[in-house]
């Protein structure tokens, strides 16, 4: 149950972030189209077969900075990543 409740909270910081950060379509922000190495049956085989993906990112407050991607209306978080 804790362990829920930690991930609720971090996935409304996430999403509150977010909200004030203006995303980037992922090519834009990349530069280039890139193919995925390993091909999964029903997924996209390439960056530019993801409709809407965006790449958007936020500082923490200890000033960390982390990215993540998001697609579709939901929102949702794909990956979340510190960039050095």
């Amino acid at each position: 149950m804790k362990a829920d409740y930690v991930k609720v909270l971090c996935a409304a910081a996430l999403y509150a972030a977010s909200t004030a950060a203006p995303a980037a379509p992922a090519l834009s922000v990349i530069g280039n189209d890139y193919n995925f190495p390993n091909k999964l049956e029903g997924l996209p085989h390439k960056l530019s077969d993801f409709k809407d993906l965006q790449i958007n990112s936020f500082t923490t407050n200890d000033a960390v900075k982390l990215a993540y991607w998001e697609a579709g209306l939901a929102r949702e978080e794909i990956d979340v990543a510190p960039q050095y």
